[in-house]
């Protein structure tokens, strides 16, 4: 979805346009689905008040140099901290995280500078039949 209003400033929009793009894919990760190796990256990708709760294009876009980085040292991928403490996870950057302890409950990590649908779809009963649940 984007603004398609012809207004050339800063403002939101009042036109929008909804659009759908597919195109047949192979694995998200080189290789298929096996175990990957993640960096837990220098970088914050969403901040405290910031819009990392939003679905933006922007909360992409600044992930970009980090993969790079984690890329160039050899990486699959980057697992982003909170940004205030640095001491609790949050997600990766294409994907969210899921633990599962030993007695099967399970766990996400609940910011609210990451998507809260997120958070509710893996807590909420929404994913019934995983072999997490």
């Amino acid at each position: 979805m984007f603004g398609s209003n012809p207004v050339i400033g800063v403002k939101p929009a009042d036109e929008y346009q909804f659009r759908i793009l597919t195109t047949p894919v192979g694995p998200y990760f080189k290789g298929g689905a096996k175990p990957i190796t993640i960096k837990v990256s220098d970088f914050d990708r969403a901040a405290p008040h910031g819009t990392g709760h939003i679905k933006a294009g922007l909360n992409y876009a600044m992930s970009l140099h980090a993969i790079v980085d984690a890329h160039e040292k050899g990486y699959d991928e980057n697992m982003y901290l909170d940004a205030a403490t640095r001491t609790k996870v949050e997600e990766t950057g294409g994907a969210n995280f899921i633990f599962v302890t030993k007695d099967g409950k399970v766990v996400t990590p609940k910011s609210n500078s990451i998507l809260p649908i997120d958070h509710k779809t893996f807590t909420d009963g929404s994913c019934k039949g995983y072999p997490w649940t």
